[in-house]
């Protein structure tokens, strides 16, 4: 059982004492301010080209990927209806759309 001369806090122990800054070090210096953004834009400087060439290469891996599709469905055709599907001449003199 509880000794009835003990009180019990409702909060746990009080919040530690606040950090107080020296009176030298009151904020970060411009030169630490600088050198930070410096490194941000060196990194900025070395991800984008890196970005960029990624991009590129999903892009034509996507491409190729399309061609193989278009290539196997005609030949599926060939191997369906024996012959090539005709996709219009060359020639001026006929009308694409008939």
């Amino acid at each position: 059982m509880n000794n009835p001369g003990t009180t019990y806090l409702p909060y746990p122990e009080p919040c530690p004492k606040p950090v107080t800054l020296r009176l030298g070090q009151r904020a970060f210096s411009l030169v630490e301010l600088l050198s930070v953004v410096a490194i941000i834009a060196v990194l900025a400087g070395i991800l984008f080209p890196v970005a960029v060439s990624v991009r590129r290469a999903v892009l034509t891996a996507k491409s190729r990927a399309q061609f193989r599709q278009y290539a196997a469905a005609i030949e599926q055709f060939r191997i369906e209806y024996g012959f090539y599907p005709d996709f219009g001449s060359s020639s001026a003199d006929t009308d694409p759309l008939i």
